[in-house]
Formats: structure tokens, sequence, C-alpha cells
């Protein structure tokens, strides 16, 4: 048998970040769909394009309480005759020399092209003499000023915000078809965790990396089954990750490395698992790789829980993206000023934890992987390609803008 070595030799090694990203991105499966009462679509993502099925308004109707009328005979004293409000019939025609009072989002009468708010109106014994002149057409809204039947809405990997919700229901649409969420497993591996609550020792190292996933991706449009920590043991490791087969994506953190106690490689080998690459000139987490078990991709992100969370960041949520339907690509960078120097960049691509200061992108003290409170504060990834120059102060520079 091909040893572990041997076969991460033929393997792609310290590969570009963008290099990396494409080949995860091409692990993504097709978009699934299913329908669901809009009820239940908040936040979700459409699998195909929203059509109208009626125009909005459906007829012409008033944009405030007044009088409906035809500009034509402002010329004159007018008589009113009835009224009509939001969600009743229009009624009869509007007769020549006549108004009728309508009143917010009330249907125009027949004849009637303009209102005049009741403001503007002098109506006494049934005949109403305007104070001014409303242009033509005033204070209506037209059948199909917002939409018309037939129109398309929104478009396929759309997110259902709020807004869109209330798109769906004007447009009398109940049902819609979205995309299913993939389904991804997290497995967090070493001896040394233990779950929040239960660390009693020194040595014990709560476990984080986990739960930080799970929110990152579900927030992303994923479903994420947390497997619990493993220890490093070849075995365990073999069981838990054959068990998670039948997820669309598995993660793992930790043991990514090739130290002594980093196995999570050596089970899959012993899964039959194939490589696609190791190592990618990124910080942090250089120690990324992606291999294919029996169908299923599996990414090993590294157990620094700051090269996790930047990690699935880039490489995970652009997959989520791409299962969904929607731009895979991470959120647009953001030019911002920086509030002080930096230094070159070294031969990997970096994202760097800052603060923003007075509008200002002020990079942290320390870059080191272990501190999850830089990141909890951090308001911003400058992203940075290879051997980027020295930048001074007041200089751009593109960045990520975190929602923590």
């Amino acid at each position: 048998m091909t040893s572990l070595d041997q076969l991460l030799s033929n393997t792609l090694r310290n590969i570009k970040f963008s290099e990396a990203q494409r080949l995860i991105l091409d692990q993504a499966p097709k978009v699934r769909s299913e329908s669901v009462k809009i009820h239940s679509a908040t936040n979700r993502t459409l699998a195909k394009g929203l059509v109208a099925k009626r125009d909005s308004p459906a007829g012409a109707v008033s944009a405030m309480d007044g009088y409906a009328l035809r500009h034509a005979d402002l010329s004159s004293d007018l008589i009113v005759r009835g009224q009509t409000k939001a969600g009743e019939s229009a009624g009869v025609s509007l007769e020549r020399g006549a108004a009728c009072r309508v009143f917010t989002g009330a249907l125009l009468p027949k004849g009637a092209d303009t209102v005049l708010v009741q403001e503007d109106a002098n109506v006494s014994n049934g005949r109403l003499v305007p104070k001014s002149l409303p242009k033509f057409g005033a204070f209506v809204r037209p059948k199909g000023f917002d939409f018309q039947r037939g129109e398309e809405l929104l478009s396929s990997g759309q997110k259902l915000t709020p807004a869109a919700i209330a798109l769906c229901a004007a447009a009398n649409v109940d049902r819609i078809e979205i995309a299913r969420k993939p389904r991804i497993a997290i497995i967090s591996t070493g001896n040394e965790l233990c779950e929040p609550g239960m660390a009693k020792n020194s040595e014990d190292v709560v476990s984080s990396n986990g739960l930080a996933l799970s929110a990152l991706l579900e927030n992303a449009g994923a479903e994420s089954s947390n497997m619990g920590l493993v220890g490093d043991n070849v075995a365990e490791l073999s069981k838990i990750l054959h068990s998670a087969k039948n997820h669309d994506l598995i993660i793992t953190t930790g043991g990514a490395s090739v130290g002594d106690y980093d196995l999570v490689q050596t089970a899959l080998q012993a899964l039959g698992g194939k490589p696609t690459f190791w190592q990618v000139m990124v910080r942090p987490g250089k120690p990324v790789f992606l291999w294919e078990l029996q169908g299923t991709p599996v990414l090993g992100l590294p157990g620094n829980p700051v090269s996790a969370l930047v990690c699935g960041r880039v490489f995970a949520m652009p997959w989520v993206r791409r299962a969904l339907g929607q731009n895979p690509e991470i959120e647009r960078t953001i030019p911002f000023q920086l509030a002080k120097e930096i230094k070159q960049n070294g031969p990997r691509h970096q994202f760097a934890r800052a603060i923003l200061k007075d509008g200002l992108a002020l990079i942290t003290e320390s870059q080191d992987s272990s501190l999850i409170k830089t990141l909890h504060r951090a308001d911003l990834l400058i992203e940075r390609p290879p051997h980027d120059k020295a930048r001074a102060k007041g200089e751009i520079v593109q960045c990520l803008v975190l929602q923590n």
C-alpha cells in the first residue's frame, strides 16, 4: 500500500489561494430545490425566478385621500357623487362634471384620471371647488405602477429578505421554489479537546471551532451537523468520517498537518479517500487540505480557532453559495484607508484582522491564529496578495467586512 507520504508527495502542494478556492468550488453539488409556503421561506434562496401572477396595483388607485375627477373638468365646480375606499369596487363610471370621494389605496372610478387631495378641496352642499389645480394624473398610481403580471421580480440565487417576501406576497405568490440547504458535517479532532463547560485541568482545551463554523455556515444558508469531538485515533476518526459520508461536505478541524498526532489524512487514506490538494499559500491556514471520500468532499481546516474560522469564511462559505445557486465569490472587498503603515507582506495570501478607528482600517498588533478575542473585536479582514508592498498610512487597502 502506498504510504501517506508517498501519496501526498504526488498531490498538489502549496497551491495559490485562488486555485484552492476554485478546486473547492468545483466540489459543490448542483442546486436541489423544494417547494415551500412563503411563510417558511425567510432568508432562504430562490431556486428559480419568481414571476408576478398579477399587476400591482391591479387597477389605478388613489395615492392620497381626496377626490377622483377628470382633469378636463377642473375649469368649473364639480358635483360630488359617492365615495370609494381601499378594498371596494370603484362602482359606476365617473360622469363628466362629477368627482368621487376616494381614500388612499381606493380604486379610481372609470373615467377619473386625477386626484385632488382633500387639503386642496372646498366642499359645500355636495359641490367641490378646488383651492388649487393639480397636474394631470396627480396622486394616481396607475395599474401595474409597481410591477406587471408576468414580470420576473426575483431571479434564481437571490436571498429571500423581508422585502423579497413582501414582493412575493404582493405578486399573489403563495408557494415558491427554494434551494435545499446543503448539509455539512463538522468534526473537531484532538485528544486535548473538551466540550464547553467541561474543562477541569490546565491541559484541557475547550473546543470552539465546531460551534463557530456551524454558526458561520448556517448563517450562510447551510444545514450543519456538529459531529462532536474525536480523539487522535485512526480507528475513531475513520468511524466518524465514514458515518458523515451522507452529507454534501465534511469539514474537519485539527489534525491537518503531518505531526505524530495529525491523523485525519491517515484515516481518509484508510477509507480509500483521494487527496486533491494539501497546503495553501494563505495566512492564516496553510495546512488546509481537500480530499474526496467516496463522492463526498472533505475540507480539512487547521485547529487554531482563528485559522479555522477565517478559512471557513473564505473557502467554505463560497462553497455554500455555489450549492445554493448564489454567486460563489467571497464577499466583495471594500476599500478602506489605513490608520497606520503596514509592512510588506510575505509569500502567502493574507487575511489580516483589523478594527475600524475613525473610519480607518487599523491592523491589530498581533495576528496570532490562536487569539479568538482579536477576531471577535475585528471589524475587517485586510486582504493582501503575496509580496504586497509596504503600505503607508492613508493608503487604500481592500477589506472584507466582518459581521461578528
